[in-house]
């Protein structure tokens, strides 16, 4: 798994979050990993949806089809498959209100924001 990087753009990239969050609201902790797909959305728009002022630069949020990450489900990795088997990291997920209303978006820290940092602390080096 690589980080993506700063210039890398996922606006209305599909990303898939997995988790042991609920399944469904109130439902407790999930036995199973959970793998949930998601699509990258505009960040003003997350922010009118959340009514949250968002620092475009740091945040990125995801809207779902059925059922979004959920509780349980903070600090999850949301990943993108930038080619045939070849996926990124792009988010950790810092807050999702209900899981499973489609109108109410997850927020993810924009991992490649913190790529220089990460890179030092881990002495990682790049895909």
């Amino acid at each position: 798994m690589c980080l993506a990087e700063e210039s890398d753009i996922f606006v209305s990239a599909p990303a898939v979050v997995t988790g042991w969050g609920e399944a469904s609201a109130g439902g407790g902790p999930n036995p199973k990993l959970r793998v949930v797909v998601e699509d990258v959305m505009d960040t003003a728009k997350c922010a009118n949806s959340l009514k949250l002022p968002l620092n475009a630069s740091a945040t990125l949020c995801t809207s779902h089809y059925v059922m979004g990450a959920c509780a349980g489900d903070i600090g999850s990795p949301l990943v993108t498959q930038v080619c045939p088997d070849h996926w990124v990291l792009i988010g950790v997920l810092i807050r999702r209100d209900t899981c499973n209303n489609r109108s109410t978006p997850g927020l993810y820290s924009r991992v490649p924001v913190f790529r220089s940092w990460i890179d030092e602390v881990t002495s990682a080096t790049t895909c």
